[in-house]
């Protein structure tokens, strides 16, 4: 992820479990990224543990791929589901197809050739983007780790 940080300081075999702020000492970038590193690593080890590779919701079909009625595309539920630990969500009030999903902008059409059976990760990752272009959000206010922008 592109950006002007200080240092990257997390490291998983520490077993930090927190970072603490402490009065007096000048506020580092490193010091709130890590926090949020170990946080978010946490929560992706945990969800690996629990959910497994990947997995959805029992309930609304998120992700439920099936074919089209002409059968030239492939339909995309909207919904949830978790891939390697990652929470990856498709959020549309229409219907989201192979050839139309957001944040995919050159599916390989090649596949329709040969696809005989819908594929089964979506494509998911994490990006640093503008602030003027992430959604509005509480939770991290929500969970208790500190917001700075």
């Amino acid at each position: 992820m592109p950006g002007d940080f200080s240092r990257k300081t997390f490291d998983k075999k520490k077993h930090y479990s927190g970072v603490l702020m402490q009065q007096g000492r000048v506020q580092l970038d490193a010091d709130w990224n890590e926090e949020l590193d170990i946080g978010q690593y946490r929560t992706f080890t945990e969800t690996k543990d629990v959910i497994g590779a990947a997995g959805v919701p029992k309930k609304n079909n998120g992700f439920k791929i099936t074919v089209s009625t002409d059968g030239s595309d492939l339909v995309i539920a909207p919904g949830r589901i978790y891939v390697e630990g990652l929470l990856c969500e498709l959020e549309t009030n229409g219907v989201t197809t192979y050839k139309t999903q957001p944040y995919y902008p050159s599916p390989d059409l090649s596949l329709f050739g040969t696809l005989t059976s819908p594929p089964t990760s979506p494509a998911r990752g994490r990006r640093s983007a503008p602030p003027a272009f992430r959604p509005p959000t509480s939770s991290s206010a929500a969970s208790g780790w500190p917001r700075a922008t």
